[in-house]
């Protein structure tokens, strides 16, 4: 017996009496055959409903060997069950894929576009197989907003197969028999075995978020309805907390950053100065063990601690040694032009159980050491 999909004629049944026909473990899950289901089945690019069978979970539902499989926590007994699908979830799932067929509709209309690829997961993910510009996609998405405000019907049926051939419908994949069409009128027909909203205007509205350059076409992100003004506030409450942030008036954050930038590299440009000028005063002064010239310093910035070594290691024979940190925690970086490191990396390794590595021109790394343990080191190391 094949299960009758409800779904495929009814997009809005949430609740509804079936009946379980069999229900057999699956590994760590069951999996229970209906004789009807309003669930939707992983296809098309749209993930599975999800809901309840009696008290018990449905986490996933698929189509197996033709049957649709609901897959769930626990056993069920046979007979007939009250059955309720997450409607939250699955009406915002029919919004962003009919929001998408109208997107991919009106692309395929004005740029000639088509649609290679569709996956819904935290946004929904578009490739079309040619390259559009930014204005064309503001251009695209526009026009299916417009859509949305003339609230336009939406249809959804089975045409004959002499019907069909006469059809122009977007389609990925060659279908000959039950093919089922989605049509928005005015914009778009094509061949979808998933739920969609009846009008246009409960689509709500169609952003697209982001879009590249994706095997020669363009791959855009995308959101509708619920899920699209989820973001939107998302987004305006981090940007309200960025304006306050940067004392900026509404809609001139982006100067307010910019300016912020600019002061930033300014900061950048005089700190490596000023580190510079400190470095030429540290090179002067070096505290030297066992012929090891040694800079201690309290800065955890390692870039300034690798120039430090490496400046110092072009003025003195030798290995010169930059310690960064405290007593129990060290940073370190060692440089030499004319001695090479392995066997000092080697012997602070075994005797410092130092971690780090480099080349025999310049080490780094760090090390868990007293001072006093770590210059009673630097006396003893051979170099």
């Amino acid at each position: 017996m094949q299960t009758i999909k409800l779904y495929d004629n009814d997009a809005y049944i949430s609740v509804f009496s079936a009946e379980v026909i069999s229900c057999e473990k699956k590994d760590k899950h069951y999996e229970a055959i209906l004789d009807k289901t309003a669930f939707f089945p992983e296809g098309g690019g749209q993930p599975a409903d999800t809901g309840m069978i009696a008290d018990i979970k449905v986490i996933d539902v698929q189509i197996k060997n033709d049957e649709i499989v609901h897959i769930i926590k626990s056993p069920l007994d046979c007979g007939n069950h009250l059955c309720k699908i997450d409607w939250d979830q699955r009406y915002r799932r029919m919004q962003n894929h009919t929001g998408e067929h109208l997107l991919s509709g009106i692309a395929h209309e004005m740029f000639g576009c088509n649609n290679v690829g569709f996956h819904m997961g935290s946004e929904v993910t578009v490739d079309f197989d040619k390259e559009l510009t930014a204005e064309q996609l503001e251009s695209i998405e526009t026009k299916a907003n417009e859509a949305i405000y003339k609230n336009v019907k939406i249809e959804v049926n089975f045409p004959s197969p002499s019907e069909l051939e006469n059809l122009d419908y977007r389609s990925k994949l060659e279908l000959t028999e039950n093919v089922r069409i989605v049509t928005i009128e005015g914009f778009d027909i094509c061949a979808c075995c998933a739920p969609h909203v009846n009008r246009t205007g409960e689509i709500g509205l169609v952003k697209i978020l982001s879009s590249m350059k994706h095997r020669g076409g363009t791959r855009l992100e995308m959101l509708c309805g619920a899920d699209a003004l989820d973001d939107y506030r998302i987004k305006t409450k981090n940007l309200y907390e960025i304006a306050v942030r940067l004392c900026a008036k509404h809609n001139h954050e982006l100067d307010a950053f910019n300016k912020l930038c600019n002061e930033n590299e300014a900061l950048k440009q005089k700190n490596v100065s000023l580190v510079n000028e400190l470095n030429s005063l540290r090179i002067s002064q070096p505290e030297i063990i066992n012929g090891i010239y040694v800079y201690f310093t309290s800065d955890p910035d390692m870039q300034a601690a690798r120039n430090l070594a490496l400046d110092s290691a072009k003025v003195y024979n030798g290995i010169s040694a930059v310690f960064c940190g405290n007593d129990n925690n060290f940073r370190y970086a060692v440089a030499s032009n004319d001695i090479n490191l392995s066997d000092f990396a080697s012997s602070i390794r075994t005797n410092l159980s130092a971690k780090g590595g480099g080349s025999p021109e310049l080490l780094q790394g760090s090390l868990n050491s007293t001072k006093e343990a770590l210059v009673d080191f630097l006396n003893k190391v051979k170099i």
